[in-house]
Parts: structure tokens; sequence; C-alpha cells
């Protein structure tokens, strides 16, 4: 009954299940004296897991109990933690042997603990593509991590690695809306990863491959009419600020993140400028911008990548609508490269198609030298 429901009525999490079920089978299996002595053990260990998870904020303790049986049971993204022929119970029934039931039991016990420490320890490291990564929140990039934990735990330039191929399988997946469920695609690679020259070339061969996080499908995904950004583009856009910065012997080492922008840490996203600005109920468009024509809807220049850039609130209001000449003073004189460097897309004193044509395929080609294959 505790298996199912705790003493308020409430649903059990996985973890508390799975704590009851090894809690039942160490009964099963052993003498009553044994049986006290490794339980107690096993609670130790759970304890421990537990004072381990109030220091993690990025996942509960189900959704990190659900990554470590993806990354270590020999079902990988099929595994379903409740269907009982395809999880940790179907692997226990396997064993024919009592003893090595509980040497399973321990041996299971113990590695879970050392993957929520592991997830402590990358959430706590200083590495640049794990901040990536945790932006990114792919979910299915997280057994990776807890299996490169295991694979090579104290290899800082391993890891790095692979937090940074895990990130451009991430943004491409965001980037190109598609139905396909990047987990199954991913499973023979998280099966085969024990190296990360593995996990390079299974990541490469999958978007070649599957063909939905391709090239092609990325600048498919860009095209103006597409309006695929609308959660990408902050993201984008940060990636493209530090590259700026690091041009700059100035500023080069100087990380830049969206919090730079909020106008307070409540805020969830800072606003997307667009250069050419969006009109409203037969608005007319402030001098030093093209005329907003069939071709320019149609085409969809409002919303193109070439239009947009990152910006603070209130430098957003402050410009408003402008012309783009008032516009392009206050981007001069903005800390933010990306803004600075608007002048070199503009037509003089003038934001029109060309400019924008010219930045997007800039820009296309930015994100596809970033996040390479």
């Amino acid at each position: 009954m505790f298996e199912l429901q705790n003493n308020r009525g409430k649903d059990l999490t996985n973890m508390e299940k799975l704590k009851s079920y090894l809690s039942y089978q160490i009964y099963t299996y052993n003498d009553k004296k044994s049986a006290e002595s490794k339980l107690k053990k096993m609670v130790d260990i759970f304890e421990k897991i537990y004072r381990i998870l109030n220091d993690i904020k990025q996942l509960d303790e189900d959704s990190i109990l659900g990554c470590f049986n993806i990354a270590t049971s020999k079902y990988g993204f099929a595994y379903r933690e409740n269907d009982d022929s395809l999880n940790y119970k179907k692997e226990l029934k396997d064993i024919v042997d009592n003893e090595k039931k509980l040497a399973w039991i321990d041996e299971y016990v113990k590695s879970l603990k050392n993957a929520f420490f592991d997830f402590k320890t990358f959430m706590e490291s200083k590495s640049e593509y794990k901040e990536y990564l945790l932006h990114l929140n792919v979910a299915d990039t997280y057994p990776f991590v807890i299996k490169s934990y295991q694979v090579f735990r104290n290899d800082k330039e391993k890891l790095e690695r692979v937090f940074k191929a895990l990130e451009v399988i991430a943004l491409r997946h965001k980037l190109v809306k598609t139905r396909a469920k990047i987990g199954d695609k991913l499973n023979s690679v998280l099966k085969n990863f024990d190296s990360v020259e593995e996990l390079e070339v299974g990541i490469k061969n999958v978007c070649d491959k599957e063909w939905y996080w391709n090239d092609n499908n990325i600048i498919q995904a860009l095209k103006p009419e597409k309006h695929t950004l609308d959660k990408i583009a902050r993201y984008i856009f940060m990636r493209y600020e530090n590259a700026l910065r690091d041009r700059n012997a100035r500023t080069k080492g100087y990380r830049f993140t969206l919090d730079e922008i909020k106008k307070s840490q409540d805020e969830k996203n800072p606003p997307i400028e667009h250069i050419a600005p969006t009109t409203e109920n037969g608005e007319k468009v402030a001098s030093g911008y093209c005329e907003y024509d069939k071709d320019f809807y149609e085409n969809s220049y409002l919303h193109c990548i070439g239009n947009l850039m990152l910006i603070g609130e209130s430098h957003n209001i402050s410009i408003g609508n402008n012309p783009f000449k008032d516009k392009l003073q206050s981007y001069e004189n903005s800390p933010m490269a990306q803004h600075r460097e608007i002048k070199e897309f503009a037509n003089g004193e003038i934001w029109d198609k060309n400019s924008i044509t010219k930045r997007h395929e800039m820009l296309v080609e930015f994100i596809l030298k970033t996040w390479s294959l």
C-alpha cells in the first residue's frame, strides 16, 4: 500500500516508490537480521540523496531519477517509469540468483547517489557550456550529462567538450521545431557513449542522417516567414553578443547574460527590438525606413532575424517607433556591441530591405558556424 500512496492520501513520488519497492525486495531476499542491516544502509544512502537534492534547483528528484535510469539502464530512452516491462523492476526480476539481486540493489542505490552528487557538481561547475545547456533546458541532454560524469568524472576538459556537443544538438532542436523526439533519435548515441569522440560523431550522424537537425533545416528555420524565433531568439542574440565582445580586446572575456538588460530579476525575458518598427492600426512609419509595401510584408522583413536584436526595456521604451536616425544615435551610445554594429548594415541613415537582408545573411552564417556539426 505504501508503494502506491502515503498517509496523506497523496501520490508518492517515483523516488518514494523506488525506495519502498527496494525495501520490500531486501526483506524478501534476506533473513530478518540481515534485512535490517541492509535496509539501514540503504536508508542512509537515501538520506544523503535528499541532502544533495536540497542544493539542486534546476530539476526535481523524479527528473534526476529518470535521467539516471535512462543513462544507466539497458533501455536507454525507451525506459518507462510506469511500465514494469521497461524499468528497474524488470531488470531486478530478470536476475535469478537472490544474492545477485541484493548485490544489484546495493550497486543501483550507490550509483543513484553518485548521479545526484554528479548533477549537483554539474550545477555548481564554472563551465561556460554548462550554463548554456541549463539555459536551453532540453531535458533529453541531461542523461548524457549524468553518463559523462560516470565516464570521465575528473576530466574537466572532456566534460566541457561533452557539454559543448550537447549544446549543439539542443540549440538545433529548439530552433528546428519538429515533432520528432530527440531522445528516440539519440538512443543509440547514448548507449554507445564511452568517449567524447563517439558522442560528437554520433550527434553529427543523427543530424545528418535523420535530416531533422541538419544545416539545411537550420537555414530553413531561419527564413523570415517561418516565425520560429519567438523563444530562441534571445538565446541566439546572447551568444552573438558574447561573440562580438570576444572580437574586441577591451571586452574579451566579459560574459554577457540576459540579466544585464533585465529591468529586474523578476522580469522573465528582456524585449526583442524590431529595428524597422512594428506598426498598429495603420500607423505611419517614421522616416529612415523603407516603404512597408506588399513585398515587405509578404517576405516578412519585419520579423526577419536581420531586423531583430536584444534590448533593455527602458531603452526599448525610450526609442519606441522613432525615426531611424534617432534610433541609430541611441544604438551607437549603447554598451551592447550588437547595437553599435547596426550602422555597418545601414544604408547611411536609412534602414531598408537590403540592410535587413545583409544582417540576416550574416546571422545565419554566425549560427551555422557557432553550432556547427
